[in-house]
């Protein structure tokens, strides 16, 4: 599963776009069970319990991404480029919009939440006695949660530190940090989604179709 994302960038500050994306790494796998094919297996009981804990993963990571589709609209409305520039007294835009402001906070919370919840899912079946590959694979999953709810919480700091400024002139260098630090964030994610999709080509055996 994965959503394409626009990252924005501008010199002025009535274009500068806070972009809440949702992105997420290769998320569909179910272990394969068979002794034959995994000799790290112990047990039938073993292989069931890791395809309980990726289908419950699977489960909290698609909460997580309506949360997160949810904010990102939201986001564009309150923060796109083409709304922001028609702004013309930015407290009492922030004002008339404070509980949507509020509501894109939360939204970005709880979908770091759920997927910080997701990564410990993925992280505990890369801790059983399962077949080598497919533990790696789950653990790399789990780093790319945790690498999006990082920064699901970046996107709610944002939509924080734009409330709390109060001189428009340090509204550029907020978003200018805030870019920066995500340009970097994009890019340790999509190290990680290369990761699993080698991980996973590689080792066809090892995930149901």
């Amino acid at each position: 599963m994965k959503n394409d994302s626009e990252f924005y960038k501008s010199n002025k500050l009535n274009l500068l776009v806070a972009a809440i994306v949702l992105l997420a790494i290769n998320l569909g796998c179910n272990f394969s069970c068979g002794k034959n094919d995994f000799q790290e297996i112990t047990s039938d009981q073993t292989a069931e319990e890791g395809n309980k804990l990726v289908r419950e993963g699977n489960a909290v990571v698609e909460k997580a991404t309506q949360s997160g589709a949810k904010a990102e609209a939201l986001s564009s409305e309150l923060l796109g480029s083409e709304n922001l520039k028609k702004v013309e007294n930015v407290e009492k835009y922030k004002e008339d919009n404070k509980a949507k402001f509020d509501e894109l906070i939360k939204l970005c919370e709880d979908s770091a939440k759920d997927w910080d919840a997701a990564a410990a899912k993925f992280e505990q079946v890369s801790k059983m006695n399962l077949n080598e590959k497919f533990k790696e694979f789950n653990a790399v999953l789990a780093q790319g949660h945790r690498k999006t709810a990082e920064m699901q919480k970046a996107d709610a700091g944002l939509a924080r530190a734009y409330l709390a400024e109060k001189d428009p002139e340090k509204h550029t260098s907020i978003f200018i940090e805030y870019n920066k630090k995500y340009a970097e964030m994009t890019k340790e994610l999509a190290d990680l989604k290369e990761k699993s999709a080698k991980i996973r080509s590689d080792n066809p055996d090892v995930f149901k179709k």
